[in-house]
């Protein structure tokens, strides 16, 4: 990951909203790394620390709710904000009992994108910016 930034692993196969998520955590502070698929992430992970993640549900390789699981098991410091466009009561459930952080259903906005990060991540990344209202601050020590 880049530099100090608080870093983020966004996980999402469709590359509007891949885009769209880079450009806004950027824009807020963070190093974003985007991967289209379950495998590339895993790899990823094995070399690298992210300090939050955005993981789609429907993935074309892997079953998001199954990995949302071993993700919050074999990665308990990173906070998993699932990202998705049609998300069943039970699947909600489902989710929020496994440790997601957050849900954000497509279509969301950028404000719902922020207040489900702001909540996700601890008060420390956070700072004041009257350009932006809120940004996160480089981490220290870590």
């Amino acid at each position: 990951m880049m530099g100090n930034a608080p870093s983020a692993l966004i996980v999402e196969d469709h590359i509007l909203i891949a885009q769209f998520l880079c450009r806004q955590l950027q824009k807020s502070g963070l190093a974003a790394t985007h991967h289209t698929s379950a495998r590339e992430a895993e790899r990823f992970l094995q070399t690298s620390r992210c300090h939050v993640s955005f993981l789609d549900l429907n993935l074309p390789d892997a079953d998001g709710a199954g990995l949302l699981k071993t993700w919050r098991r074999h990665y308990p410091s990173m906070p998993v904000i699932i990202v998705t466009a049609d998300l069943p009561s039970e699947t909600r459930h489902f989710c929020k009992n496994e440790g997601a952080a957050g849900i954000l259903n497509k279509p969301f906005t950028t404000e719902q994108l922020i207040s489900t990060l702001h909540q996700a991540l601890p008060k420390e990344f956070w700072h004041y910016d009257t350009k932006h209202q809120c940004a996160l601050s480089p981490r220290r020590g870590g």
